[in-house]
């Protein structure tokens, strides 16, 4: 059985606060790496040089990939949002460990909702010239 405090235990763990602060971060990066890497390697290559949706089709994947790591990062975004909204418990009148651990916890939470935001505009920004430029025209 599990112990009591453990049940009233809301907090959330380590591994997923780091998860949220890193996920905006780490989806741009996956996300910039995979797009470049794909336009180059497309270009190059001659690959996917049709009209996709009245796009080229090299065009059409970086807004997809752009719309999925857009995706994840609001997602991130808003579950730090949420939990940032929950009330706090109340706290020890004294700086004692559980409060130091919830006012740590609360701070990353806060900091990940910006970062996520931060990233998403960031994740935004550098699709949007899919929608209005020509890839591979220096080839």
């Amino acid at each position: 059985m599990l112990h009591p405090a453990a049940q009233t235990d809301t907090r959330p763990s380590s591994r997923f606060l780091w998860t949220i602060w890193l996920a905006g971060p780490l989806a741009w990066v996956v996300y910039f790496i995979i797009g470049y890497g794909l336009t180059e390697f497309a270009c190059k290559g001659g690959f996917l040089n049709y009209s996709l949706l009245g796009l080229n089709a090299l065009s059409t994947v970086v807004i997809i990939l752009t719309l999925v790591a857009l995706g994840v990062t609001l997602y991130t975004g808003f579950l730090s949002y949420r939990m940032w909204q929950k009330p706090n418990k109340e706290k020890a009148a004294e700086f004692s460990e559980p409060a130091r651990s919830e006012d740590a916890s609360r701070f990353m939470i806060f900091s990940a909702m910006i970062l996520n935001a931060f990233f998403a505009i960031i994740i935004l920004l550098t699709g949007l010239p899919a929608f209005y430029l020509q890839p591979c025209t220096h080839y």
